[in-house]
């Protein structure tokens, strides 16, 4: 097999359109929340009458739907518009152009607040792309829900599905690089700090006092970022790697302060990584939960 025909391969091999209708409904939750999260800073952070100046951010303020939406009135409709377009996505009404429309949320916010965002923004905006350009399929949708469609899921091209597995790698990969770089990842004294910054949720001097403590969770958290993009690709531990990616953000999420979107941006990810057997596998015992409960 040519190296060419190994990239198609790789590329435009048919996955399970569930996959693509989980990470769909989840990213949309997500975004919603998102919404949710600024909704109480739109017009102090979007509106003219607000803090940030329109040439704050040089030209990129021009990539913004807010540089034409400045009133007070026009940036609580435009947050309102991409909250129900986040839901529309999530249930899978009109999802192309409901992802079409988040993505360009996505976009307008970080534009605006270029100078405050942070890597939650950029995942959610490169995953709000990647959304947009994949086939959607009509699996998971509110219609095939209501309808109690029995067809067997469809087979759909899988590059959607590819890059969203390479750009969680991506993440795992620069951050090792960036972490290898800081004195205090190195010497094991990053988690302290962490305990002890804005970002902790309980400050607490604990691990400053007891060194093998910050030295173990420092380390263990970035040997776990450098394994991660391998175990993830090996499908013989991919299911632990998924266990103990997602159980690293949930308890950055519990022991922090402001990093909730974070930890949940990065889940879209996680779930592309699961494959159509995986996934019949989990509808499978949800059934037999949801028949025994109800028995």
């Amino acid at each position: 097999m040519t190296g060419s025909n190994l990239l198609t391969r790789i590329v435009f091999d048919p996955k399970d359109e569930r996959a693509y209708a989980l990470v769909r409904i989840v990213f949309g939750c997500i975004a919603f929340l998102n919404i949710c999260d600024l909704w109480d800073y739109r017009e102090t952070l979007f509106s003219a009458a607000g803090i940030v100046p329109i040439n704050l951010d040089g030209n990129r303020y021009h990539l913004s739907l807010f540089y034409f939406l400045q009133s007070s009135e026009a940036v609580t409709s435009y947050f309102l518009f991409s909250g129900m377009m986040a839901l529309l996505l999530t249930f899978g009404i009109i999802p192309r152009v409901a992802a079409i429309c988040v993505f360009v949320w996505q976009v307008s916010y970080s534009a605006q607040l270029g100078f405050v965002t942070y890597g939650a923004d950029s995942a959610m905006r490169v995953y709000a792309f990647l959304i947009m350009v994949s086939p959607l399929g009509a699996c998971w949708t509110i219609r095939n829900v209501l309808t109690k469609s029995p067809s067997p899921p469809a087979q759909v091209p899988g590059y959607g599905i590819v890059l969203m597995r390479i750009q969680l790698a991506v993440i795992y990969i620069d951050t090792t690089i960036v972490k290898l770089a800081s004195e205090h990842w190195r010497n094991g004294e990053a988690f302290t700090y962490y305990m002890l910054s804005v970002y902790s949720r309980w400050k607490s001097p604990l691990f400053a006092d007891w060194a093998w403590l910050s030295t173990a969770c420092t380390y263990g958290a970035l040997l776990l970022e450098f394994l991660l993009p391998i175990l993830l690709f090996v499908r013989r531990t991919r299911m632990v790697a998924m266990f103990l990616g997602i159980s690293l953000h949930l308890m950055i999420a519990v022991t922090s302060s402001n990093l909730l979107m974070f930890s949940l941006a990065m889940i879209p990810g996680y779930l592309s990584f699961l494959d159509g057997r995986e996934l019949s596998q989990a509808a499978d015992r949800f059934r037999f939960f949801r028949r025994t409960r109800l028995s």
